[in-house]
């Protein structure tokens, strides 16, 4: 669903005021351009705007034609990716591998290797899972490189307006915003870990390797140090629904999954519980997104996210 779709090449201009030999670091072999084609259209809800995907076309240093695909992106100043990247890639982690970077008038630009298949199937769940851990167990990831983004102005009055118009009552709003604030004050409270922050399907995707293929995420604009099972909450009920597995199957395989790379012994409960609060406070967190995205394709309807987070106050006690 979310892999780029191969379409005709039309050759265009390198974007962003982007020159050849720009690109000389990120493609060594690269001797003669010979041009710069589309060849991808990308899938999901980021089909526009700051990223890219081309097929440069060139001579290398031995005079043969060679074409080679790109993911290009136009990287956001307020969130500054680049650092995170050779940070985490300097210490082995699944991420998407940085070819390079360059500076134009545009900003800051990264070329990243090309991943041609984005997402994950039912039977690859487990590879998910695996990447989440390896995430949320990094020891000691810098704070200063993995500060969380900054809050929106107002954003708790929007969550309280939604659930005014979502909930049968004015009571029923001003009891589950109480309920959101309490859950907020829980979160607060608990240990941090490496996150993605936005996780989903359309942020890993497959590195191929002669050997095997690896799955690594992408897009760290929002990724930062988060409570654990932050990521996992967020997936967690889509993952159960494509899958048909029970969300506490998937979860202690998870919590499995990270025992090991943090040699550690969860208690299983508390883990529960702490993800339950957090899954409560994203979900709340979530409302007036969803509530703008009504009707789109693959977005869950906000009476579907209300109906889950009545389930999950009443199973944490806070309804």
């Amino acid at each position: 669903m979310y892999s780029p779709i191969r379409i005709e090449a039309t050759q265009v201009d390198l974007p962003w005021g982007l020159q050849w030999d720009d690109l000389r670091p990120a493609v060594p072999e690269l001797r003669r351009p010979v041009g710069a084609y589309r060849t991808h259209q990308i899938q999901g809800l980021h089909q526009s705007g700051r990223s890219q995907i081309l097929t440069i076309r060139y001579d290398d240093r031995d005079g043969r034609r060679q074409d080679r695909t790109i993911f290009v992106k136009l990287s956001n100043p307020a969130r500054p990716e680049i650092p995170k990247y050779r940070y985490l890639l300097e210490r082995g982690t699944p991420v998407a591998p940085l070819l390079g970077t360059a500076t134009t008038a545009a900003g800051q630009i990264m070329v990243l290797q090309f991943l041609p298949i984005i997402g994950t199937s039912a039977e690859q769940a487990d590879d998910l899972l695996d990447l989440i851990a390896e995430l949320n167990g990094l020891s000691a990831p810098p704070v200063e490189l993995f500060q969380p983004p900054q809050g929106m102005p107002g954003y708790e009055d929007r969550i309280r307006d939604v659930l005014m118009e979502l909930l049968p009552t004015a009571d029923h709003g001003s009891r589950w915003f109480d309920a959101y604030r309490d859950a907020l004050d829980a979160a607060r409270s608990l240990p941090l870990a490496l996150n993605h922050n936005e996780l989903s399907y359309q942020q890993v995707g497959w590195l191929d390797r002669r050997a095997n293929r690896k799955l690594v995420v992408f897009d760290l604009e929002t990724m930062s140090l988060r409570p654990l099972y932050t990521d996992l909450a967020g997936i967690l009920p889509s993952l159960a629904t494509q899958t048909g597995r029970s969300e506490q199957d998937l979860f202690g395989t998870y919590l499995t999954k990270l025992d090991q790379r943090t040699g550690e012994t969860t208690e299983r409960r508390l883990a529960w519980d702490r993800m339950l609060t957090l899954r409560i406070v994203r979900t709340f967190e979530s409302l007036p997104w969803l509530s703008s995205m009504t009707g789109t394709t693959g977005i869950e309807a906000p009476r579907s996210a209300i109906v889950r987070l009545a389930q999950d106050l009443a199973d944490a006690g806070l309804r």
